[in-house]
């Protein structure tokens, strides 16, 4: 007797929709706004370790928790793009590309953690200078990541625009409506105030770019020439 052979049925994969737009564009400003944040009050914890009792110490515990409320924040960041998908042209890898930046700043946080936790609880048989001639190193490292990311920033702009040209073949119209584009304004005004004019760390660079951007195109919802 020949054995009857059952064949499943073969199911399609679900497609997975493209996010919108506008979705992309407001997690991206949070994720500036946040990191502006962490950034201000690193700031602050500056100021008051040199006030401490314990300048050298106080130093040390605010670098790990600097370090460690980026890499948390970095993790939330990464979890919530990992759920988007762009599937737009040349536009199918940018995700992924700033998962990986943040992947990055992630690691090297770590290992800054790491470092400084050897000091404050010193044991024998650890090469110190090793330590200390490393901390430039993963400074200089969390730079690079700094001003890849400021790159970035262009490159997920472009993804907002709308390629269908106008009458006089250019591409000047984004993908967002004028009240989306003005939200998104909005939230980076709120996160980053006046210092959108004076400061030239990247993360306000970052926001500075895409705030002159979204305000250089036209809206979804302009009229076409």
């Amino acid at each position: 007797m020949i054995p009857l052979l059952i064949v499943p049925a073969l199911v399609a994969a679900p497609q997975v929709k493209e996010t919108p737009p506008f979705d992309v564009a407001q997690e991206y400003v949070r994720e500036l706004g946040e990191m502006w944040a962490i950034q201000q009050k690193a700031d602050q914890e500056l100021l008051e370790d040199k006030a401490a009792e314990d300048p050298q110490n106080s130093a040390l515990m605010s670098t790990i928790r600097h370090a460690t409320r980026v890499k948390l924040a970095t993790k939330t960041s990464i979890a919530i793009l990992q759920k988007m998908k762009m599937t737009r042209p040349g536009h199918e890898q940018t995700l992924g590309y700033l998962v990986s930046f943040y992947q990055q700043r992630i690691q090297l946080h770590d290992e800054l953690i790491q470092i400084v936790t050897e000091f404050i609880v010193p044991k024998a048989g650890v090469d110190y200078g090793k330590l200390v001639a490393r901390v430039p190193e993963i400074n200089a490292e969390l730079e690079a990541v700094d001003k890849s990311l400021f790159q970035m920033t262009a490159l997920i702009f472009m993804s907002f625009i709308d390629m269908k040209a106008d009458s006089q073949n250019r591409a000047n119209h984004l993908l967002v409506t004028k009240e989306q584009r003005d939200n998104l304004v909005g939230r980076i005004d709120n996160s980053f105030g006046a210092s959108l004019e004076h400061d030239r760390r990247y993360v306000v660079s970052d926001a500075n770019l895409l705030k002159m951007k979204l305000l250089e195109f036209k809206c979804s919802d302009d009229p076409w020439e």
